[in-house]
């Protein structure tokens, strides 16, 4: 492949080498994996494009006329029609989709493990002070989330 200078030259080899129906069937068995793959990738490498798709708060959608991977139209019709009638389907809006879901449940766990961390190290600091009110008789003092419970004997 480094022999190519673009890749019309790669799939014009590509022709001449196998069949068009070879390249064909295998390509669409692999494509969208590939381009979820490289989607992926692009959002973990470039902060400023993560942050612009999770703060889309609107679809997601390739608007070019391509049926595959957009809308099958051109934008001001995208927007002006419903996704339902939408003539394209959309694979890259629906691959953009999955990717944001994918980076917001990441962020949703890295918020748990950071509040989980910063719990574990206010327990930490507490500690001494729990024991004292114990050995002071003032009841069962626990920490819980950045909050003393207080838990009396009856």
């Amino acid at each position: 492949m480094l022999q190519f200078d673009s890749t019309l030259e790669i799939k014009q080899h590509a022709k001449s080498v196998l069949p068009e129906e070879e390249i064909s069937d295998y390509w669409s068995q692999r494509e969208q994996d590939k381009m979820l793959q490289v989607c992926r990738r692009k959002f973990d490498a470039c902060e400023h494009a993560r942050d612009c798709l999770l703060n889309s708060k609107s679809e997601l959608v390739e608007a070019t006329y391509e049926k595959k991977w957009g809308s099958g139209m051109d934008l001001i019709n995208t927007i002006d029609c419903a996704p339902d009638f939408w003539p394209g389907q959309n694979l890259m809006g629906k691959i953009l989709k999955q990717v944001c879901s994918e980076l917001l449940e990441q962020r949703q766990l890295a918020l748990v493990e950071q509040a989980k961390e910063e719990d574990s190290k206010k327990r930490k600091e507490v500690s001494p002070l729990i024991k004292a009110a114990k050995k002071f008789g003032l009841g069962n003092l626990d920490f819980l989330y950045g909050t003393f419970l207080l838990v009396t004997q009856l």
